[in-house]
C-alpha cells in the first residue's frame, strides 16, 4: 500500500527578500526538495542503499487549505527576526522564543 502525504511548505525571511534570492526559496528549490524526500522514503536516487526499502509514503505539496480553498502548499512569511546568520549550526535561543510568537 502507498500513501500520498499533502505537506504545506512555510518559507520565513527578512522581510523584501525575492523570492528566490538568500534563504527565501523559489517554488522550484521547494519542490526539488520534496523530490529528494521522496526519494529518499522510497530508497531510489542518491539515497538508494542495499538494505533499504521503499516505505510507500511519498510527499506532495497541498492543493487545498483546511478550510477547502485552493492552495499552492507553499506560505511565505517575512520576519526581521530571520537572518542568514540563524543558518549557521546551533540556535540563537532569544530569536527563536521571537520567531514563534
Amino acid at each position: 500500500m502507498s500513501y500520498t502525504l499533502p505537506v504545506v511548505v512555510h518559507v520565513i525571511s527578512p522581510v523584501g527578500t525575492a523570492i528566490g534570492q538568500a534563504n527565501n526559496l523559489s517554488d522550484a528549490e521547494i519542490e526539488k526538495g520534496l523530490d529528494l524526500l521522496n526519494q529518499a522514503f522510497a530508497n531510489q536516487g542518491a539515497f538508494n542503499a542495499p538494505n533499504g526499502q521503499d516505505i510507500g509514503i511519498q510527499f506532495c505539496l497541498a492543493k487545498r487549505d483546511p478550510n477547502g480553498n485552493a492552495t499552492t502548499g507553499i506560505t511565505r512569511h517575512g520576519n526581521n527576526v530571520v537572518n542568514e546568520s540563524m543558518c549557521s549550526p546551533g540556535t540563537d535561543v532569544n530569536k527563536d522564543i521571537e520567531l514563534k510568537k
